[in-house]
């Protein structure tokens, strides 16, 4: 559907792990769905992510190593 996309946003906490200094990222998956108002007026909205979108979340990073540290949060490790 031209009309939805998956969106995935990461961006660096500021916080680095000891003792290696590796980067804190944390992410946000959302599904957006283009609202049209009038014919020229048009904006993205952010919807809850569906369990097959975290289904296909989880099959594409399957050459990570992954767990969920609660419904919300998944924990990913290259």
């Amino acid at each position: 559907d031209p009309r939805q996309q998956e969106t995935v946003r990461i961006w660096d906490s500021g916080v680095r792990l000891r003792p290696s200094g590796m980067t804190l990222y944390l992410g946000q998956l959302s599904t957006e769905l283009l609202v049209q108002k009038m014919k020229i007026y048009s904006y993205w909205s952010a919807i809850p992510v569906t369990a097959p979108g975290i289904v296909s979340l989880e099959k594409a990073l399957s050459g990570m190593e992954m767990r969920w540290g609660d419904p919300g949060m998944l924990l990913l490790r290259p």
